[in-house]
């Protein structure tokens, strides 16, 4: 029972800090679970020291030196004095230090040193923490290593210093925050590197106007990117669906968008692994939709049973189309008799 009242979030704090402190009162006794009373109480201290309600104050005297068990709970708080993660890496522990180099209260030289180590799992964290030191992810970006998760980062002066750079590879770190003041992600939306603007333009908050001047800008280039983009205007998706270039992907986002127009989507029925999008999409034109009941693969029909858009009179041609395997319909757009046999 103390372990789960240590696990709690919305225990009291007086609480929490009573069970990592002494266990609790009164004093805790071995049980048929744990018959041991300090394995109990340790486990009773690891579930209190995982807790982020525990205060900081009454974990703080079990971060002198700690165990390894102990170590991996205690590397995932956020409120641990600056040296306290020192001491965790110093342990040694892979496991440990990996928890350190994603967690947003690290100091910066010490995210600095975990990335330059070499680790792959370290770096990909250091990577990954949304405080990261904005030299890092420059020095990655740079050596065109790949994604940079600046996504949250709070430093927006920093951001905005980054995007005024002259190397589209350090416009790239300014151009994945999703917290960019407006007209530096305008900017950004119209840069003169393909890869900054495609970077900066899969923002969801990018307005319809932005993602339409993108389009006529880099044409098929950008579309994988603003097919599925929740402001593209319905005559952008009507262009992917229907552009000879569209890579297949972008015709696929068309299918599967809401917002697309009927035009748009009747297009995507060229691509034939739009047809399962298509089925599921409950903007898909009823004739379309009453079209596909007879469409061979298994995963299509599935689609259409799930759509509530699916026209009640083609809800019978699909239950003999899925039940009736080797029965042979007309579809309800007028198509000669189709066989569905398996």
């Amino acid at each position: 029972m103390r372990i789960a009242l240590a696990a709690r979030h919305d225990a009291p704090a007086d609480l929490l800090a009573d069970l990592i402190t002494t266990g609790g009162s009164p004093e805790p006794r071995g049980c048929p679970h744990r018959p041991d009373p300090a394995a109990a109480l340790r486990q009773v201290r690891l579930a209190a020291a995982g807790n982020h309600g525990t205060p900081a104050a009454a974990v703080a005297p079990f971060t002198a030196a700690p165990d390894i068990s102990l170590a991996r709970v205690l590397a995932t708080r956020r409120d641990l004095p600056p040296g306290t993660y020192e001491r965790l890496v110093a342990l040694g522990d892979h496991r440990v230090t990996a928890a350190v180099a994603l967690n947003p209260a690290a100091p910066d030289d010490l995210l600095c040193r975990l990335y330059d180590a070499g680790d792959a799992a370290w770096r990909t964290n250091v990577l990954a923490n949304w405080r990261t030191p904005l030299d890092v992810l420059v020095r990655h970006s740079r050596a065109g290593a790949g994604w940079v998760a600046t996504d949250r980062h709070p430093d927006v002066d920093g951001l905005r210093a980054l995007a005024a750079d002259p190397d589209p590879k350090v416009r790239l770190v300014a151009a994945a925050s999703h917290i960019l003041p407006g007209d530096l992600r305008a900017a950004l939306t119209d840069d003169p590197d393909l890869d900054v603007v495609r970077r900066a333009i899969g923002n969801s908050g990018v307005p319809a106007d932005q993602v339409r001047r993108a389009a006529e800008r880099w044409g098929p280039a950008l579309f994988q990117t603003l097919a599925a983009h929740p402001s593209a205007p319905p005559e952008l998706l009507l262009a992917i669906a229907t552009h000879p270039d569209s890579p297949a992907g972008a015709v696929e986002d068309v299918a599967w968008q809401e917002t697309a127009p009927p035009a748009a989507l009747e297009a995507c029925l060229r691509l034939p692994s739009a047809a399962p999008l298509l089925a599921g999409n409950p903007s898909t034109p009823p004739a379309i939709l009453a079209g596909l009941t007879t469409h061979p693969d298994p995963q299509v029909r599935t689609e259409l049973a799930r759509n509530p858009a699916l026209p009640a009179g083609a809800v019978h041609d699909l239950f003999v189309a899925l039940t009736h395997p080797r029965t042979v319909l007309t579809d309800s757009l007028g198509s000669a008799a189709i066989d569905v046999s398996e």
